[in-house]
């Protein structure tokens, strides 16, 4: 893998995330991104999306080829990646990529994966209440 196979990978997991955003939201996004890596922990599950997110604000944020950059020191060690509008802006649209590494799976289930690419997701978290609703929402919910 190189930094610019990683670049385009993550090219293409936005503009997926963005296609989502578009179908399930009112937001316009911004095509101006910029991007902050976390790491998913059992404890996120835990804490409320608010909460995970009040956590992740600050955080430096990247341009796309900084953050592949970033990403290739660990990409072997990675087991899953997803994609999420941490906030849409007016000027610019923030994305959280969030790893899971491979060192946090059960030691046998790691072994067996040990030397499989990490697997990509883009993925937008539903506003509780929403159930099977079409209705579309405001990708910031989880800032109100």
């Amino acid at each position: 893998m190189t930094v610019a196979e990683l670049e385009e990978l993550i090219r293409q997991y936005t503009a997926y995330l963005f296609s989502m955003v578009q179908d399930h939201c009112w937001n316009k996004l911004s095509g101006n991104c910029v991007y902050f890596l976390s790491e998913i922990s059992e404890a996120d599950s835990l804490r409320p999306v608010k909460m995970q997110k009040q956590t992740k604000d600050g955080r430096p944020l990247r341009p796309i080829r900084q953050i592949a950059e970033d990403m290739l020191a660990i990409y072997d060690k990675l087991y899953d990646i997803n994609l999420c509008v941490h906030r849409a802006e007016d000027h610019r649209t923030i994305i959280d990529i969030r790893y899971y590494p491979k060192s946090s799976l059960a030691k046998d289930y790691c072994e067996l994966v040990r030397d499989n690419p990490p697997m990509w997701h883009a993925k937008v978290p539903l506003p509780p209440g929403l159930g099977q609703s079409q209705q579309k929402f405001d990708i910031n919910w989880d800032w109100a």
